[in-house]
């Protein structure tokens, strides 16, 4: 593929990108997503119990509509990445990066085959065709394609990500928040000023290295906060907290219209609205 077609180029462009994570085991929620309009999906393994079916049903799934899925590993491990890719996924996500120098340069070479890293190579991979695919055309496409975003979660790894980055080669940055702002003594407080100065450093670091820098954002509002020139891309929600807050907003709005009298009836014994 040529061009601002994989999720990989798209995030080097003039369009701010927008994903979502997945947590539930039901592939439809990943093709809803997709259907909704959002740019990619996360489908993760870290939070959740999700088996390696579970993920590639996902992968289908997304890309039956066209839309990329990254997969979110449990740790920086060669089998997670490589199980991850072998599926099909556009990339992977990997928590807490940095914090152990060796599995980072460890993690950046199992996403690559090589002569760039040393991902471990089968033939009859989804990834790869099943067999029906030409094995050096594929090669070339993931070492070129593949998406490896990192999430920058420890302060250690904060502090010295301009040296990371100047050893590993990542194509795009997440940067935990929640974990940092703990870390720090100011649990969930983004706005606290020892958490903001800790993300423009992450922020300055990742602009020298021109690493494109996303965020995690719970709603549409907290979106202002990272909407700036230095951030490319935003990941929404979990499809679990997405579906638990629509309802309870649902709910709360249906209680408030019976209470405000819509609910007393009309003619013909049925409130207006309800049912067929």
């Amino acid at each position: 593929m040529q061009g601002h077609t994989t999720l990989k180029s798209k995030l080097t462009g003039d369009v701010p990108l927008c994903g979502t994570f997945i947590f539930s085991s039901d592939p439809a929620t990943s093709e809803i997503a997709a259907r909704a309009g959002f740019d990619f999906v996360i489908v993760d393994r870290e939070h959740t119990s999700l088996s390696w079916r579970d993920v590639a049903a996902h992968v289908r799934a997304s890309d039956a509509v066209g839309v990329p899925s990254l997969v979110r590993v449990r740790r920086a491990d060669a089998d997670e990445i490589g199980h991850a890719l072998d599926v099909g996924a556009q990339g992977v996500v990997i928590p807490h990066f940095g914090l152990n120098r060796e599995a980072a340069a460890g993690s950046v070479a199992a996403a690559r085959y090589a002569p760039l890293g040393n991902r471990g190579t089968c033939t009859g991979i989804r990834a790869a065709g099943y067999g029906l695919d030409d094995f050096g055309a594929a090669v070339a496409r993931a070492n070129r394609d593949t998406l490896l975003m990192v999430q920058i979660e420890d302060v250690a790894a904060a502090s010295a990500l301009d040296a990371i980055l100047s050893q590993v080669s990542v194509d795009a940055i997440l940067p935990g928040l929640a974990d940092l702002s703990t870390a720090l003594g100011h649990p969930a407080a983004f706005a606290h000023p020892r958490v903001t100065a800790l993300v423009d450093r992450i922020l300055a670091d990742a602009a020298k290295h021109n690493v494109p820098v996303g965020f995690y954002v719970a709603n549409a509002q907290a979106l202002s906060r990272w909407s700036g020139g230095d951030v490319r891309f935003c990941v929404y929600g979990i499809d679990y907290k997405v579906l638990a807050e629509s309802y309870r907003e649902a709910r709360t709005a249906l209680d408030r219209q019976w209470k405000s009298g819509m609910g007393a009836g009309v003619p013909g014994g049925r409130p207006r609205g309800v049912g067929a």
